[in-house]
């Protein structure tokens, strides 16, 4: 897939269409990201049509799409792997996770988790999107914006329902994941320090 996202760039580079290296970069990432998560949205979706919870899976999926977008999160560089966690992802947030009881105080206590989650951790860049660092701050901000409307959003219009409980888990379940992938992060710089101090 990426062969031919390389190729198109390189006609529009060669065409004078586009100048610079950045300019090259997020064209390519962008082509890869639209290519890759549309194979994969279909994939998704006649599963979960199998399953009969269509409607659930696709509304769990615009509240990944609307806060991963900015917080980012855990990254896989094989499709495969990718799939197979996206899979895991929307069977524990639509199926399994619903049957858990949410109380007032649950709900409240994951909505705190979440925020204190996205504003120490998030965002967190792809390799394909590093670039995109100079704006940490901005994305960091409006991650937190959009985490904290699609929570209101969950309780004025959704509370009760199974939407609400199948959003709340998956909200949960992202920032949780941004948690693993900033602590493996952390891990990985302390890991080198600590090689270099001993060498």
């Amino acid at each position: 897939m990426y062969n031919y996202v390389d190729n198109f760039v390189n006609y529009l580079k060669n065409n004078n269409v586009i100048n610079s290296e950045d300019e090259c970069e997020k064209i390519k990432y962008s082509l890869s990201v639209i290519s890759s998560e549309s194979l994969k949205f279909i994939g998704l979706s006649l599963l979960f049509l199998g399953f009969r919870l269509y409607k659930y899976f696709v509304f769990s999926y615009v509240l990944v799409i609307l806060t991963r977008t900015f917080s980012g999160g855990i990254h896989f560089y094989k499709k495969f792997q990718c799939f197979l966690f996206s899979i895991l992802f929307f069977i524990c947030s639509i199926i399994i996770l619903p049957k858990i009881t949410l109380n007032y105080y649950t709900f409240i206590s994951i909505w705190i988790l979440c925020n204190i989650i996205v504003l120490t951790c998030s965002p967190i860049f792809s390799k394909y999107r590093q670039f995109l660092k100079k704006k940490k701050l901005k994305f960091k901000l409006i991650s937190f914006i959009l985490t904290n409307v699609c929570f209101i959003v969950l309780i004025a219009f959704f509370y009760n329902t199974f939407y609400f409980k199948s959003g709340i888990w998956t909200l949960l379940l992202q920032n949780l994941q941004l948690f693993y992938a900033e602590g493996r992060i952390v891990y990985e710089k302390y890991k080198k320090q600590t090689f270099t101090t001993n060498c």
